[in-house]
């Protein structure tokens, strides 16, 4: 009798395991749902500059931005706090966006631009957007100091050119280069 209630037992244990797991799937992808719904709505930008009072609100993602030749994927946040550097690149709020016209200023930390460095001329940038993809051209790279770079910068809005940067070399801690990208 002991075997068929032993049996019994782990049966009904592997039921409730199942049961848990299958539960903890639905909630996982039905919260992950809401979570992308709520991210798709927080922002529709309108691609006429002039009605564009609906900016991607700070401190959310409002692009992915992919550089295939060095592997490099990362989230794009709005913001000024280099917080949101621990979880992707940032995006200057002082500049502007695709189809804007201008400079587009996007910083990254020493994880997600990690090969920045290997990006060479006519390297493909990509900037995928909920209102549209944007590709761009690399056009030279450079390294420069940070606070001539920062000192150096202007966001112009006379043609649409994307800026990208990160601390160099690339290893942990903070360092007084930035390696710079600009494509257009």
């Amino acid at each position: 009798m002991s075997i068929i209630e032993n049996k019994m037992v782990k049966d009904a244990i592997k039921i409730l395991i199942s049961t848990i797991i299958s539960i903890s799937l639905i909630i996982l992808v039905s919260y992950g749902y809401r979570v992308k719904n709520k991210t798709e709505q927080s922002f529709k930008v309108s691609l006429k500059k002039s009605n564009r009072s609906n900016y991607p609100k700070s401190e959310t993602v409002w692009a992915i931005l992919e550089i295939p030749s060095v592997k490099i994927k990362t989230n794009v946040y709005r913001g000024e706090s280099n917080d949101l550097l621990n979880y992707g690149a940032l995006h200057h709020r002082e500049t502007y966006f695709p189809k804007d016209g201008g400079t587009i200023l996007i910083a990254g930390n020493n994880i997600e631009f990690k090969n920045l460095s290997k990006v060479k001329s006519n390297d493909d940038v990509v900037l995928r957007t909920l209102y549209g993809t944007y590709k761009y051209k690399v056009e030279k790279t450079r390294i420069k100091n940070a606070e001539v770079f920062g000192n150096d910068l202007e966001v112009k809005n006379d043609e649409e050119k994307l800026i990208l940067y990160a601390p160099y070399p690339e290893t942990s801690g903070y360092k007084s280069d930035r390696f710079v990208v600009y494509a257009k």
